[in-house]
């Protein structure tokens, strides 16, 4: 399995494992649309990209901006968002899954917060004519997203950080 050095010996995520792997969350360094645009190196009208090791990121930049604070989950993302840009450039893993009948595709990155309490960060969306079209970003919080992702075919799996 692609995620086996992620594993305990009970095949559960390690946090250990995934400590060695977290950096500390980065400042926030953005606190507008306008200075969260200034982040991308590629712009072109509302949308910004980044580039992944898998494909090109596509955001649509005021959508994301307010996502950090209003979404339909009710969830405040602005103590994460400064994660925002690290989680789809330099992740540890990626993986596609197509559950509901589109394919998702996951990027996660594993951060430490001033606490030093492990923070499972992952960024998704939807693979859509050779770019990856922007869709949430959040801390997985129960960690069911990573029981899934642990359940995901080895196929499935399209980026592994060395």
């Amino acid at each position: 399995m692609k995620l086996d050095k992620f594993l305990d010996s009970n095949g559960k995520m390690s946090e250990e494992a995934l400590r060695g792997y977290a950096v500390n969350m980065p400042e926030v360094r953005f606190d507008s649309t306008a200075s969260f645009k200034a982040y991308f190196k590629e712009t072109k009208g509302r949308f910004g990209f980044i580039q992944t090791p898998y494909k090109v990121v596509k955001v649509n930049m005021p959508y994301a901006y307010a996502h950090f604070y209003k979404n339909t989950s009710k969830a405040n993302r602005g103590a994460i968002k400064s994660a925002f840009f690290e989680t789809f450039s330099d992740p540890l893993f990626i993986a596609k899954d197509n559950s509901k009948g589109r394919d998702s595709v996951y990027f996660y990155k594993p951060f430490l917060d001033k606490d030093g309490n492990l923070l499972d960060l992952f960024g998704i969306g939807i693979d859509s004519e050779g770019k990856i079209d922007f869709m949430t970003f959040y801390k997985d919080i129960s960690g069911s997203r990573m029981k899934r992702m642990l359940k995901i075919d080895d196929e499935r799996i399209v980026y592994v950080k060395e």
